[in-house]
């Protein structure tokens, strides 16, 4: 199994980029809060430069992006 996550924090939130050869999902803890961010079905646009849609992770080429509103207390990979 491969498994690479980058995180990169800018000023709207944070960017995810998963890179995996299996079905994943991204957990987020913030406040005592938890979110999942599950693969999008029938994502239109695979931009790897710049992706904003907090519904969940767009599938590309490598694996999946993602975008997270806020500042995370936890990220987990979950698969």
């Amino acid at each position: 199994m491969y498994m690479s996550l980058q995180i990169q924090k800018n000023s709207q939130g944070v960017r995810l980029r998963l890179e995996t050869d299996k079905k994943s999902a991204i957990l987020i803890e913030e406040d005592g809060e938890e979110r999942i961010l599950l693969p999008i079905k029938n994502q239109a646009s695979e931009n790897t430069y710049y992706y904003e849609d907090t519904s969940g992770l767009a599938k590309t080429s490598y694996g999946y992006i993602g975008f997270y509103q806020g500042d995370p207390d936890k990220i987990k990979v979950l698969n």
